[in-house]
Order: C-alpha cells, then sequence, then structure tokens
C-alpha cells in the first residue's frame, strides 16, 4: 500500500465514510494501520476483521499486549 493511504488510515480526522473506503480496499499492511484506529465503528471493526485475521487480532488485543507480542 502507498504511504499516502497508510498516512490517511492513522489520521483522526479522516471521515468515517473514507475509513469504510479505505477498508474496502484494505490490504493487509493498512488493514494492520486501520486496527489501530480507537474511532472505529462495530460495523466497520467487524468488515475490517473479515478482510485480515492479523487486523481481528490487533483489534481484539490491547496495546500492551500486541507490544508484549511483537517484542
Amino acid at each position: 500500500m502507498t504511504p499516502a493511504l497508510l498516512g490517511l488510515a492513522v489520521n483522526p480526522a479522516l471521515p468515517p465514510a473514507l475509513v469504510d473506503r479505505l477498508i474496502a480496499a484494505a490490504d493487509e499492511e493498512l488493514a494492520q494501520e486501520l486496527a489501530l484506529r480507537p474511532d472505529l465503528s462495530r460495523t466497520q471493526v467487524r468488515r475490517l476483521a473479515a478482510r485480515s485475521e492479523a487486523a481481528a487480532v490487533r483489534i481484539a488485543l490491547p496495546a500492551d499486549a500486541m507490544r508484549t507480542l511483537l517484542s
């Protein structure tokens, strides 16, 4: 995925409709970045988790647990 799309994925000012479009186009890398957004709706979480198992894990685990797993 391009750096511009990855940057958009973590932009807290991105409107929900554009987050939906990113989820629809997400590859693994973009999906994992989107999974870090604290403002995802339940529907967005479901769609994102359906696209990427790694993103589903990232959404399900607290940030501290992810840091422990990745270190």
